[in-house]
């Protein structure tokens, strides 16, 4: 799993601002990044596996059938109790690009059925590096780039076992600049 986040971050770039003096690393996203404990979210998703980087169309027509079901059945209220997570689950350095994989996900309460074509997943709780950054919809790679290669190897910390997500906190349409607020959450523990 360590090589599937570092590939992530070297598909993404690196090499973002520089340091403040007594302080963190400076980036141009807002916000800021700290180490927080996550509890496990229990998601029903919705499946794409295709070329979804650089098509920000894709993302609500991945949604749409998610909808459909939460909505009816009273399990959408975003972005108020319903958190949107996304999952990238395929290492971007050895999978192609036209096979990767994205699940798009809400949470919703343990024991919840789902109708075909939707799925549960679980992310795992624990230690994660979380990056609250408002971002444009090009510089997601860069975000995750820094936090990544930059802010998490700086502080001591190195990537651990599980799936790294987005907990998207917006409607990036109703933003005046049209941008992503987010929370960028990587798992981690201590570098020995």
């Amino acid at each position: 799993m360590k090589g599937k986040i570092i590939g992530a971050a070297a598909a993404a770039g690196l090499v973002l601002g520089g340091a403040i003096p007594g302080g963190e690393p400076e980036h141009p996203f807002g916000g800021k990044v700290e180490v927080r404990l996550l509890p496990g979210y229990h998601l029903a998703c919705v499946e794409y596996r295709g070329d979804f980087q650089g098509n920000d169309e894709i993302y609500d027509i991945i949604l749409e059938p998610l909808l459909a079901w939460a909505i009816p059945d009273g399990l959408w209220d975003f972005p108020g109790r319903t958190k949107m997570i996304l999952i990238y689950p395929d290492d971007p350095e050895t999978i192609p690009r036209d096979r990767q994989r994205l699940w798009l996900g809400i949470t919703v309460p343990e024991g919840t059925e789902v109708p075909e074509g939707l799925s549960i997943r679980r992310t795992e709780p624990g230690e994660y590096a979380v990056g609250s950054f408002e971002v444009a919809a090009e510089e997601f790679g860069r975000a995750w780039g820094y936090l990544l290669g930059e802010w998490i190897p700086k502080n001591g910390y190195t990537p651990a076992e599980g799936y790294s997500f987005e907990i998207k906190k917006n409607d990036s349409d109703a933003h005046p600049e049209k941008k992503h607020q987010v929370d960028i959450c990587v798992p981690v523990r201590r570098a020995e």
